[in-house]
């Protein structure tokens, strides 16, 4: 049969850095078989030192990390978590998204050096079907993908959200 979803247990709208950085280390906790990290230069310093611990509890556990970012050669050897995780400097490209086990997906909405931290705002999915599609888009397309993600996090963000005690309370007042 239809299954019924809850869509406040698929979807959440974060604000501020310190939050989604908070929202992050749940969901990297969670992780069983991979990570996939792209952010921007300034984001990979600021994960490699709040999360170094981290990715040592994943890699012990034999969870893949990947993180692509415009770092140069000199700053993945100096990093902290080089042995950590699969590290690719990738240049062009000024996305900040992480996806666990192709089924969660945090991504920004806006660059890191134009906003300031406690305005930054992210969206959170738990949805294998976009996770998987994002995956294999971005694995040729990666501007395409980001553009993607922009258009559906202006969207959700545009969303009238109602909290579940508001839905509740309109469902009996038109009942």
């Amino acid at each position: 049969g239809v299954q019924k979803i809850d869509p406040y247990s698929l979807t959440g709208s974060i604000k501020g850095r310190d939050n989604m950085y908070a929202h992050l280390k749940a969901m990297l906790e969670r992780a069983e078989k991979s990570v996939i990290i792209q952010t921007t230069k300034d984001g990979f310093v600021r994960k490699a030192k709040r999360y170094k611990s981290v990715f040592r509890k994943l890699n012990e556990r034999g969870v893949k990390i990947r993180i692509s970012a415009p770092v140069t050669e000199d700053l993945i050897n100096k990093s902290e978590i080089k042995g950590l995780a699969q590290i690719k400097a990738l240049n062009g490209t000024n996305s900040r998204f992480v996806i666990i086990d192709e089924k969660e997906i945090l991504f920004t909405v806006s660059d890191d050096k134009e906003v300031h931290e406690s305005y930054d705002t992210a969206v959170w999915a738990n949805t294998p079907f976009f996770t998987k599609a994002r995956i294999s888009a971005s694995v040729c397309r990666v501007r395409v993908t980001v553009t993607l993600a922009s258009a559906i996090a202006l969207t959700a963000l545009s969303m009238t959200v109602v909290s579940p005690e508001r839905s509740a309370r309109r469902s009996a007042s038109v009942a």
